[in-house]
C-alpha cells in the first residue's frame, strides 16, 4: 500500500472516528488535515497533499493538495452504522481507486444522549468546542502555542513572535529563546543558550566589558601605562600601545609622557645638588656646593674649587679637577714667598744685609737676594776677595747665606765665615747633617761617610742593612701639619724612614701608629719629602731608617719642608 494511500486511510479513520463520537470528548491532531472540513487546518495554515498542516506558502513535500478523481464526497449514510445519527451533514472524501476497494473499518453505535445538544457546523470565523484555546496556558505540551484559538506547534518565527523571551521556532516546533550554543552579552553577564534554548549565565560578571558572550580584558577608551609604555584600550576591548615608550615617566591617569626625569635620579645644576621627584621635576637637594657638585652622586664634593690657588707653608698648591690640592713645583725658599694668587713661588722682600750693601732684589728661581755692593767709605773695598763683605768697617767672608755658596753655602752668624749646610732653625732633628759626629742619634751598625756637598766640616750616614739605624726622638706635637725630608743615595726600592708616634713625651706610652716615607734607589744625591699631620693625642715621634747599602744627609722634621 503507498504512503499517500496509507495516508488517506488514516484520515479516513481519523474523521470517522472523530464523526462517529462527537461526543467522546476527542480533540482533534492539528498536524493532519481533512480536505472535506470546513477549516482543515489551523488559521494561517494549509493542507498539504500528503495531508499536512503547513504555514500558507510552505507547499510541503507534496505539494499543495489536489482533489482528483480517486477522492469522491460521501454521505455520512455512507459510513453510517447502527447508532449513528445520520442526520448530521458531515461528509468525507473516500479513496476509491480502481484496484482496491474501499475499507472502512467498523465503529461501534454512539448514541446521542437524550439532553446532548446536536453540534452544528462551525459558521466561517466560528470556533470548535474541541481543541479550541484563548491563551497559550490552554494548550498541552505537545502543542504549546494558542494559534487563531487552536493548540498547535509553531511553523516559523512569525507565531513566535510576542512571546516574552522566546521569539524563536525551533525545529521541534517549539518556541525558544535563542540557538544552543550560542552566546550573548547582557550588559556585563556573559551568557550561552542552552540545549532546551534558554540563556543562561555563563561565569561571574565582567570588571571591564563583555564582547560576544566573554570577557574583555578593558573598558574601550580607557587608558593605562604598562610600565613606561602608554596604552588605551580598543574597540574590542584589548590593550594597544600608543606610540613609543616614555623617556622618564608614564602618567596612568592620562596614558601620556610625563616628567622631565626618571624619578630618584639625580644630578648638578652647577654647584646646585638635584633629586627628580616623584612626578618627573627636578627639585633642589640642600644647599649649593662650596666646592663642586659631583654628577654622579648628585652631592657635594672635594676639597676645594678646581683651579683654585694656595699655599701648603712655602709650598705652592692648585685645586685639580676632582677638588683635590695638588703642589705646584717646589716649594719656596730663600727670600723667596708662596703667592696663593698665582699658585707659584715670587719674589718676596730682601734685607739690608750690611753697610756695604743694599738690599736688592729677590730672585724668586733660587731664592737668593742679589744684595749689590755699595761704597759707604769703609775699608770693603781694600778687603781681600776671601772676606770681601764689609761689617761695622772690618772685613769679613759673609753677612748671610746669600753671601755664600759651594761646599760651604751657609754662613755662621758667629764667625761670619761661610761653612758646611747648616740646618734651619724650626728643624726638630739633632745634628739632621751628620757634621763630624753622629751626635744626637742612637746608632747600631750605622757609620759616617762623605758629606753628600762635599763640604769637609760635614758627614752623610751609610747603612749597609740595619732596621732603626740611627733612629732618634724627638717631641712633636698632635694634629699639627709637618714635613719630613732630606737627601738620599743608593739604596734599594724598599728601603724607607719610619716615623713612630708615641702619646708619651719621650716616645713611651701608646705607640701604633706610624707613617713611612718610601725611598727609592739612585746613584746620585736626590732630595725627597712628604708632608704629613700628627695624629692627635700625639707627643713624640721616633725616627728610624730602614734599609739596605743606604746614605742619609740633611734630614729634616718641620714645618718649613727645608733643611
Amino acid at each position: 500500500m503507498t504512503n499517500s494511500l496509507l495516508m488517506r486511510l488514516k484520515v479516513l479513520i481519523f474523521v470517522l472516528a472523530g464523526t462517529l463520537c462527537l461526543s467522546c470528548g476527542v480533540v482533534r491532531d492539528w498536524s493532519v488535515c481533512v480536505p472535506t472540513d470546513q477549516q482543515p487546518c489551523q488559521k494561517g495554515y494549509v493542507c498539504t497533499a500528503d495531508l499536512r498542516c503547513v504555514p500558507a506558502g510552505d507547499g510541503g513535500s507534496d505539494g499543495l493538495l489536489a482533489v482528483d478523481a480517486a477522492w469522491s464526497s460521501v454521505p455520512d449514510a455512507a459510513v453510517s452504522g447502527p447508532g449513528l445519527d445520520a442526520s448530521q451533514p458531515d461528509t468525507v472524501l473516500v479513496a476509491t481507486p480502481a484496484d482496491a476497494p474501499l475499507i472502512v473499518p467498523d465503529a461501534p453505535a454512539v448514541g446521542n444522549p437524550a439532553d446532548a445538544p446536536a453540534l452544528d457546523a462551525p459558521s466561517s470565523g466560528a470556533v470548535d468546542a474541541l481543541g479550541t484555546c484563548s491563551a497559550d496556558r490552554d494548550c498541552p505540551a505537545q502543542s504549546p502555542l494558542c494559534l487563531g484559538n487552536r493548540c498547535a506547534k509553531c511553523a516559523g518565527d512569525s507565531d513566535c513572535a510576542g512571546r516574552t523571551g522566546t521569539p524563536l521556532c525551533a525545529a521541534s516546533g517549539l518556541c525558544v529563546a535563542c540557538t544552543p550554543g550560542a552566546k550573548q552579552c547582557s550588559l556585563l553577564q556573559p551568557q550561552v543558550c542552552s540545549a532546551a534554548g534558554q540563556w543562561q549565565d555563563s561565569g561571574s560578571l565582567c570588571s571591564s566589558l563583555c564582547s560576544g558572550g566573554s570577557c574583555a580584558a578593558c573598558q574601550p577608551g580607557t587608558v593605562q601605562c604598562n610600565g613606561l609604555q602608554p596604552q588605551i584600550c580598543n574597540a574590542s576591548g584589548a590593550w594597544q600601545n600608543i606610540g613609543s615608550a616614555c623617556p622618564y615617566l608614564c602618567n596612568n591617569a592620562t596614558g601620556a609622557c610625563a616628567g622631565s626625569c626618571k624619578p630618584t635620579s639625580v644630578q648638578c645644576n652647577g654647584l646646585q645638588p638635584q633629586t627628580c621627584n616623584a612626578s618627573g621635576a627636578w627639585l633642589d637637594s640642600g644647599t649649593a656646593c662650596p666646592h663642586l657638585c659631583n654628577n654622579a652622586t648628585g652631592a657635594c664634593s672635594g676639597a676645594c674649587t678646581p683651579g683654585a690657588k694656595q699655599c701648603s707653608g712655602p709650598q705652592p698648591q692648585t685645586c685639580d679637577a676632582s677638588g683635590a690640592w695638588q703642589s705646584t713645583g717646589s716649594a719656596c725658599s730663600g727670600c723667596a714667598i708662596c703667592s696663593s694668587t698665582t699658585g707659584a713661588c715670587a719674589p718676596g722682600p730682601c734685607p739690608n744685609p750690611d753697610q756695604c750693601h743694599s738690599a736688592g732684589t729677590c730672585d724668586a728661581t733660587t731664592g737668593r737676594c742679589s744684595n749689590p755692593p755699595v761704597d759707604d767709605g769703609n775699608t770693603d773695598s781694600t778687603c781681600p776677595a776671601s772676606a770681601s763683605r764689609c761689617l761695622s768697617g772690618g772685613c769679613v767672608q759673609c753677612l748671610s747665606d746669600q753671601h755664600c755658596s759651594g761646599a760651604t753655602p751657609s754662613c755662621d752668624p758667629s764667625t761670619n765665615i761661610c761653612v758646611c749646610r747648616r740646618p734651619s732653625a724650626g728643624n726638630l732633628l739633632k745634628n739632621p747633617g751628620f757634621d763630624g759626629s753622629m751626635s744626637g742619634w742612637t746608632v747600631y751598625f750605622a757609620t759616617l761617610a762623605a758629606d753628600s756637598e762635599g763640604c769637609s766640616g760635614s758627614n752623610s750616614v751609610y747603612v749597609d742593612n740595619s732596621e732603626a739605624d740611627p733612629e732618634q726622638c724627638v717631641p712633636l706635637t698632635g694634629g699639627t701639619a709637618y714635613y719630613l725630608g732630606g737627601k738620599f743615595k743608593g739604596g734599594y726600592a724598599g728601603n724607607f724612614v719610619r716615623l713612630r708616634f708615641f702619646t708619651g713625651a719621650t716616645c713611651t706610652g701608646t705607640g701604633d701608629n706610624t707613617l713611612d716615607l718610601n725611598l727609592v734607589g739612585s746613584t746620585d744625591w736626590a732630595p725627597l719629602w712628604m708632608d704629613l699631620v700628627a695624629p692627635t693625642g700625639t707627643k713624640s715621634v721616633l725616627v728610624g731608617f730602614y734599609g739596605m747599602q743606604q746614605y742619609y744627609d740633611q734630614l729634616y722634621l718641620n714645618t718649613a719642608n727645608q733643611f
